[in-house]
């Protein structure tokens, strides 16, 4: 695993992408993980988890928001 950081980042090779903020592993994300490992490997491509520092609930003022876990 690499974690990558920053609005620089560049990936030159055949790439899926999850998007989300993955703030806990549950079920639902799990899914999303699945699915990624699963057409990666279908199509031989590298796959990536892209998330986000904040999470949008934050960014759209709601803040009573806790998250789950911190980055």
């Amino acid at each position: 695993m690499k974690v990558l950081y920053g609005p620089d980042v560049h990936i030159s090779e055949n790439t899926a992408i999850a998007i989300g903020k993955f703030d806990g592993l549950h079920i639902g994300h799990k899914k999303v993980i699945d699915e990624l490992m699963h057409y990666s490997k279908l199509n031989n491509f590298k796959s990536v988890i892209y998330t986000f520092e904040k999470n949008p609930k934050l960014v759209l003022n709601q803040d009573n928001f806790v998250p789950l876990m911190t980055n």
